[in-house]
């Protein structure tokens, strides 16, 4: 376990400037290393989302994307969140989400976990994450079961990107591949811009 890492931290600013409730997956604890109460006093401490049994308001589950394990329970959580909230999908929009997980797989490729936010995704169609494009070519449930339509709400593992995006893109439809690398492609010239402007500004007070 990693303890808490920038792109969660980009993550967290994202939900807030949104005004959006957050739902903590702590992921990786399969492994020996794994010490999920390190993240939560982390998450508390730093960045002020202070868990519920320790009498906060944040909902915090400890999954393994690896195994699978507690996946259902993040997901019924999150069902149960987004009731609370009187918070209701969009169904009849092109899909939109999040990227929850991406890692390389021999003989897959990229397999990217995403959670559907409006719309449903399905096998066939292009879609854009951050800097990363491709093409849906598989779709798994949280059980590894393949599906053939992902609706609101719903976490899935999908195969097909040309390259892993980062945790914490916004996945959105494109028409055709041409739009989604045309896309990608627009939003990588925009982070190098930045990184640029970021070094320059480095060098000028350092």
């Amino acid at each position: 376990m990693d303890g808490v890492k920038p792109q969660t931290v980009e993550a967290i600013r994202f939900a807030r400037s949104a005004n959006a409730k957050s739902v903590v997956a702590i992921n990786k604890i399969d492994k020996e290393a794994a010490n999920p109460q390190l993240v939560k006093t982390q998450l508390a401490s730093e960045h002020g989302l202070n868990p519920e049994e320790w009498g906060g308001d944040t909902v915090m589950v400890e999954v393994s994307a690896k195994t699978g394990q507690n996946l259902d329970k993040l997901l019924d959580m999150a069902l149960l969140v987004a009731d609370m909230e009187d918070l209701r999908a969009d169904e009849d929009v092109p899909a939109e989400g999040l990227v929850i997980e991406a890692h390389m797989e021999t003989g897959r490729g990229a397999v990217v976990g995403l959670l559907v936010e409006n719309g449903h995704l399905r096998p066939g169609h292009y879609l854009v994450a951050g800097t990363a494009y491709g093409r849906v070519r598989t779709l798994q449930d949280f059980r590894g079961k393949t599906v053939k339509d992902a609706g609101p709400s719903m976490p899935v593992n999908m195969t097909g990107f040309k390259e892993l995006p980062q945790f914490g893109d916004g996945f959105e439809i494109a028409k055709s591949e041409k739009e989604a690398r045309n896309l990608a492609q627009k939003a990588k010239i925009e982070q190098e811009k930045m990184a640029a402007t970021n070094q320059c500004y480095w060098r000028r007070y350092s």
